[in-house]
C-alpha cells in the first residue's frame, strides 16, 4: 500500500499568511520524508482561508526539499489562465521535477474567483474543455503554432524564427505528457465517463460519503471500456477505498469487468456552473450521520504526524 497527501489547504483567515505558507510547505516536506508517494494542493485566488493562489508556484518551492514524492495540482483552474501559460509552466515544472509532476485540472469552483476575473457568467466548463485541448496540442505539436478556438486563438505563424528557437513552447519531461487528473463531485457524475475515455485519472470529492464512490467508479470504468483502456486510479483522495478495498478494472476494448485491487478515487473540486446533483438517499443518510458524529468527535493524531483530513491512500494494482 502507498500513501498520498492532499491539502486544500485551509487556515483561519486571521493567521499570518507567511506562517501558514511555511506550515503547508513543511507538511509536504514531512510527507516526502515519511515515504508518501504523492502530494497534492489546491488553489484559489480570492479565499484568504484557502491560502494558495497558484498551486504550480507552490509546488516549485518544493523542488530542493523533496526527493521521491510525486507532487500534483488539485487543481489548476484552466479558465483562469491562458492555455499557453499553463502548458509552458506545467512543462517547465515537469522538467524541473524530472517527471515527478501530476497535472490536476478543473473548471474552477469558487464563484468569487470567477467574478474577480470577469467569468461569473461564462461557461467555464466549455472553457475548460477548450483549454485542455489546446494544452495537449501544444505539447504534441511543433512550430509554428496555429490554433483557433472559441475562447483562445493561439498563433506564432507571423513571428516564427526556428533558427533561434522562437515560435514553439517547451515540452514536458514525461512523454507524451504528465499524468492528467480531472474532477467530479456528483455521486453519479457523467464527467467521469469522459475521463475514462481519455485515459485521465479520476478525482472524486471528499465532500461525498464513501457510499457514493461506487457509482462514480462505475462511470469511470464505463468510460475506460468505451475508450478501450484499462481503468485504474493512480491518485488517492481523502475518501476511503471502495467497499472491501475492491474496485473494477476493465479489459481494453471489452465491456466486461474483472475485480482487481486498486486505490480509492481521489478528491478535490466541484462543477462550477450548476448546483451539485442531489445525492441518493443512501448518500444523504450516510453523510448526515457522518456530519453528526464528526461534530462530536475530537481530532486525534500523534505529534509530528500528518493531519488525518489530508491523508490519502493508494493501493498499487
Amino acid at each position: 500500500m502507498k500513501l498520498g497527501y492532499f491539502t486544500m489547504p485551509v487556515h483561519p483567515p486571521a493567521r499570518r499568511y507567511v506562517e501558514t505558507l511555511k506550515e503547508d510547505r513543511e507538511a509536504f516536506i514531512l510527507a516526502d520524508r515519511l515515504g508518501y508517494s504523492e502530494g497534492y494542493c489546491g488553489e484559489h485566488l480570492t479565499d484568504s482561508a484557502e491560502n494558495i493562489p497558484n498551486s504550480m508556484m507552490f509546488i516549485a518551492t518544493l523542488l530542493g526539499a523533496t526527493s521521491q514524492m510525486k507532487v500534483g495540482t488539485a487543481v489548476v483552474n484552466l479558465p483562469h489562465s491562458h492555455p499557453v501559460v499553463v502548458a509552458s509552466n506545467a512543462a517547465m515544472l515537469d522538467n524541473l521535477l524530472e517527471g515527478r509532476f501530476i497535472l490536476g485540472i478543473g473548471a474552477g469552483i469558487l464563484r468569487s474567483d470567477a467574478e474577480a476575473l470577469g467569468l461569473l457568467d461564462a461557461d467555464r466548463n466549455d472553457m475548460f474543455a477548450e483549454a485542455i485541448d489546446h494544452i495537449l496540442a501544444l505539447w504534441a505539436g511543433t512550430a509554428p503554432i496555429d490554433r483557433k478556438g472559441k475562447y483562445w486563438t493561439i498563433s506564432t505563424v507571423e513571428t516564427l524564427w526556428p533558427e533561434v528557437g522562437i515560435g514553439d513552447i517547451v515540452k514536458p519531461y514525461q512523454k507524451p505528457h504528465p499524468p492528467i487528473a480531472g474532477t467530479a463531485t456528483d455521486p453519479d457524475s457523467k464527467g467521469l465517463i469522459a475521463l475514462g475515455r481519455r485515459g485521465w485519472w479520476p478525482i472524486s470529492s471528499h465532500f461525498l460519503h464513501p457510499n457514493c464512490l461506487k457509482s462514480q467508479w462505475a462511470n469511470y470504468a464505463k468510460g475506460c471500456a468505451e475508450g478501450c483502456r484499462a481503468c485504474k486510479v493512480h491518485g488517492g483522495g481523502m475518501t476511503p477505498p471502495l467497499e472491501n478495498n475492491q474496485t473494477q478494472r476493465c479489459s481494453p476494448c471489452r465491456p466486461s469487468l474483472k475485480t482487481s485491487s486498486s486505490p480509492a478515487c481521489s478528491a478535490f473540486s466541484r462543477n462550477p456552473t450548476r448546483p451539485p446533483r442531489a445525492a441518493s438517499s443512501s448518500c444523504r443518510r450516510s453523510s448526515a450521520s457522518t456530519r453528526s458524529s464528526a461534530a462530536t468527535r475530537k481530532p486525534s493524531r500523534a505529534p509530528g504526524s500528518l493531519p488525518r483530513c489530508g491523508t490519502i491512500t493508494k493501493v498499487c494494482p
